[in-house]
C-alpha cells in the first residue's frame, strides 16, 4: 500500500494567508466563519502538488488588495511536509515574479512569473517534480482521491473506465460461456468492440442491396409485356386451322405429285419460320438483358458517386480544418522561438549599488546576483523550450494527420473519376444497344432465314396446280390469313421475355430473402453482444462492490427512444441515482466513492471534505480525513482530532 499523509504545511502570500504554519494528524478539523481562508488552506495543498484547484483549474493565488488588484513583488510559496510510507518529504512550489529595469531608465516592470519547484530542498525542472510525484501515486489518481466531487466531475466514459478497471482481469472467454456468438468471437481472438463495428459494417452492407431490390424489380416490371398470350395461342391455332382448310381447298384438284412437292415446300416453309421467329426473339431477348444489365449498372455507380462524393466533401473540409490548425501551430512555434531569442538576449540591468550606503557591491554580492539572474533566465528559457517543444509534436502529429486525410482525398478523388468513367461508358454501352429493328436488319442468320421463306414462296408459286379462275378468292384470303398469323406470332414471341424478368424477378425476390435473413442473423449477435455485454458489466458491478461501503453501480438505461440501452455510470445508494439526492447524501457517496477508489487502488491520501457540516453520513475512512466546516462567527481554527 502507498500510505500518504500530511505532517505540515507551510504557507506564505497565498491569496489570502500572508505567513502560516499548519500541523495536521490522522485527523484533523479546519473550522472557521465565512471569508476565513479554510479553503484556501485546501488549495494550497492542490496547487503545491499539481499547479490546480479541485476542479482540475488553473488559477491565480497571488494575494489581492481590496479593490482586487494583485499586490506584486511578494513570493508565493507552498510547503508540504508529506510522510510517504513512513519516511518525510518536502514538496515545495514557489512563484516569483520577474521584474526588469528597461534600459534608459529606473523604472522596473513586470515581464512575468516564473516557478520554482523543489523537493526535499533539490531545486528540480517541472518535469521532474511531476515525475516524482508521479513515481509515489499517478498524479491523476492522486488528484481524484483527494476530493469527494472530483470522480463525478469526469465524463461517464471516463468513470466507467475507472469502475470497471477496478474488476482487474475478468476473462470474457469465460463469462460469455452462456453466450455461444460471442463466445465464438473470442475464441477466434476477436476484440468484442471491434466486431461489433464489424457486424454494423456488414449490416449497413446487406441494407444497402436490400434498399436497391425493389428499384431494381420495379425496372423489370417496366419491361414487362401486358398481353394475353393464351388468347394469342387461341388465335394462332384458328388462323393456322383456317389456312389448313384453304390449302385443302385449293389442292382439292391438284396432281399427286404435286401436292406432295407442295407439301414439302409448305413443311420447310413452316420450320424456316419457325426459326425466324425463334431467332427474332432471341435477338429481342439479348438487347433485353443488356438494356437491364447495364441500367443496373449505371443506378450503382450513381449511388456510389453520390455517397463517395459526400465522403469527399467531408475529407476536404477536415483537411481545411487541420490545415489551419497547422499554420496556427506554426506561428505559436514563431512565437516561442522569438520569445527564446528575446529572453536570450537579456542581461542583467539591476543596481550594482547599495541603495543604503551608496557603495558598489563587493565582488562575491556581485557574482551571486548575477549567478540568481542567470538561473531565473536559464528557467525561463527552458520553460520556454518545453512549450516550443510540446507545440512541435503538436504541428508533427497535425502534418501526420493532413499526409493521412490528403492520401484519403487523394484516394476518393480517384475512386470518384474511376466511377464517373464507368458512368459514361455504362451510358455510352446503353447508347450503344441496337433497337430491335436494326439489329434484326444486321443478324446474318436472320437475314438467311429470311431469304431462305422467300426462296420457298416462289418455288410455291412455280409449282401451281390450282384453277385459278376458281380459286383467287381463297388465294386472297390465305395471303391475309399469314400475314394475320405472323403478326400473332411475333406477339407471342413477347412470351420469353417475360419469363425471363419473371425468372430475374424470382432470382431478385430469392437474394431479397437472404439479406433479410443475413440482416437477421447480423443483428441477433449484435443482440447477443450487447446482452453480454450488460452481463458483463453486471460481473463487474459485483466484482467491484466489495470496495464500496453505501454505492451499488448502474452501468446501462434504457434509452428515451426505447431503441436500446445506453452505457452510463451512476451510483446508487438504495436504488436512488446520486444527481437526485441532497447535499448531504451526495457528500456521503462522495466520500464512499472515494474510499472505495482508495481502496481498490491500495492507496491511502489526504482526504478533504468541504462544508462537513452538511454532511449527513460518514462512511467509515482509512486514510487521513481533514474536513472544512462553517462555524459562523468564528475565526480560522486548524484542530488536530485525537
Amino acid at each position: 500500500m502507498t500510505k500518504v499523509e500530511i505532517s505540515k504545511v507551510v504557507i506564505e502570500n497565498f491569496k489570502g494567508i500572508k505567513n502560516e504554519t499548519f500541523e495536521f494528524g490522522k485527523k484533523t478539523e479546519i473550522r472557521g466563519g465565512n471569508a476565513q481562508k479554510k479553503s484556501s488552506i485546501y488549495e494550497s495543498y492542490l496547487w503545491c502538488l499539481f499547479g490546480k484547484n479541485a476542479r482540475g483549474e488553473q488559477v491565480n493565488i497571488q494575494p489581492r488588495n481590496e479593490q482586487g488588484e494583485i499586490i506584486h513583488k511578494l513570493n508565493t510559496y507552498v510547503e508540504l511536509h508529506l510522510i510517504v510510507n513512513d519516511n518525510e518529504l518536502v514538496v515545495k512550489r514557489e512563484l516569483k515574479e520577474d521584474w526588469v529595469k528597461p534600459r534608459g531608465t529606473n523604472k522596473e516592470q513586470l515581464k512575468g512569473t516564473t516557478t520554482i519547484y523543489s523537493i526535499n530542498n533539490v531545486p528540480l525542472l517541472k518535469k521532474e517534480f511531476d515525475q516524482k510525484l508521479n513515481d509515489i501515486c499517478n498524479l491523476d489518481t492522486w488528484a481524484m482521491c483527494s476530493d469527494i466531487n472530483s470522480f463525478f466531475r469526469l465524463k461517464v466514459d471516463e468513470r466507467r473506465k475507472v469502475i470497471i478497471g477496478l474488476a482487474g482481469n475478468v476473462s470474457d472467454i469465460e463469462l460469455s460461456k452462456d453466450y455461444p456468438l460471442v463466445k465464438k468471437a473470442l475464441e477466434q481472438g476477436k476484440n468484442i468492440d471491434e466486431y461489433k463495428r464489424e457486424l454494423q459494417a456488414s449490416k449497413k452492407k446487406s441494407k444497402q442491396e436490400l434498399d436497391e431490390i425493389p428499384s431494381r424489380i420495379d425496372a423489370q416490371d417496366k419491361l414487362i409485356v401486358d398481353i394475353d398470350f393464351a388468347e394469342l395461342e387461341e388465335e394462332k391455332q384458328a388462323k393456322e386451322k383456317a389456312i389448313e382448310v384453304i390449302d385443302n381447298i385449293l389442292q382439292s384438284n391438284v396432281d399427286t405429285e404435286l401436292i406432295d412437292e407442295r407439301k414439302d415446300l409448305f413443311a420447310k416453309q413452316r420450320t424456316i419460320i419457325d426459326k425466324i421467329n425463334l431467332r427474332a426473339n432471341e435477338i429481342k431477348s439479348e438487347i433485353d438483358r443488356k438494356k437491364v444489365n447495364i441500367e443496373s449498372n449505371i443506378s450503382l455507380l450513381k449511388n456510389l458517386i453520390e455517397s463517395n462524393t459526400v465522403q469527399l466533401n467531408n475529407f476536404i473540409k477536415e483537411l481545411e480544418n487541420v490545415d489551419k490548425d497547422i499554420q496556427k501551430a506554426i506561428q505559436e512555434i514563431t512565437d516561442k522561438s522569438n520569445q527564446w531569442k528575446k529572453e536570450n538576449e537579456k542581461e542583467y540591468t539591476g543596481s550594482l549599488i547599495c541603495s543604503e550606503c551608496g557603495q558598489t557591491y563587493p565582488q562575491d554580492r556581485l557574482e551571486n546576483l548575477l549567478e540568481n539572474f542567470n538561473q531565473a533566465k536559464l528557467n525561463r528559457l527552458r520553460t520556454i523550450e518545453d512549450e516550443g517543444t510540446i507545440i512541435k509534436e503538436k504541428e508533427n502529429n497535425l502534418i501526420a494527420q493532413k499526409n493521412k486525410i490528403t492520401l484519403l482525398v487523394e484516394e476518393k478523388r480517384n475512386f470518384i473519376a474511376d466511377q464517373q468513367e464507368q458512368f459514361k461508358k455504362a451510358n455510352e454501352q446503353l447508347n450503344e444497344v441496337p433497337e430491335l429493328g436494326y439489329a434484326l436488319k444486321e443478324d446474318e442468320e436472320y437475314n438467311t432465314l429470311l431469304a431462305a421463306e422467300k426462296s420457298i414462296v416462289e418455288q410455291l408459286e412455280g409449282v401451281s396446280t390450282e384453277d385459278n379462275s376458281t380459286n383467287d378468292e381463297y388465294k386472297t384470303r390465305k395471303q391475309e390469313l399469314k400475314q394475320e398469323l405472323e403478326e400473332v406470332i411475333k406477339k407471342l414471341s413477347q412470351r420469353d421475355t417475360n419469363s425471363r424478368i419473371a425468372k430475374l424477378k424470382d432470382e431478385l425476390n430469392s437474394r431479397s430473402k437472404e439479406l433479410a435473413q443475413t440482416i437477421s442473423d447480423l443483428e441477433k449477435i449484435e443482440f447477443e453482444i450487447i446482452e453480454f455485454s450488460k452481463y458483463r458489466i453486471s460481473k463487474i458491478e459485483e466484482s467491484v462492490s466489495s470496495y464500496f461501503q453505501m454505492v451499488t453501480w448502474k452501468m446501462y438505461e434504457q434509452n428515451k427512444t426505447n431503441d436500446g440501452e445506453k452505457p452510463i455510470c451512476e451510483a446508487l445508494v438504495n436504488g436512488v441515482p446520486y444527481s437526485e439526492t441532497n447535499e448531504g447524501m451526495t457528500m456521503a457517496i462522495g466520500t464512499d466513492v472515494i474510499n472505495g477508489l482508495s481502496k481498490a487502488f491500495d492507496l491511502s491520501l489526504p482526504l478533504f471534505i468541504d462544508r462537513f457540516e452538511s454532511l449527513e453520513i460518514l462512511p467509515k475512512i482509512n486514510s487521513q480525513l481533514i474536513t472544512l466546516e462553517v462555524a459562523k462567527g468564528e475565526k480560522l481554527q486548524v484542530n488536530i482530532i485525537k
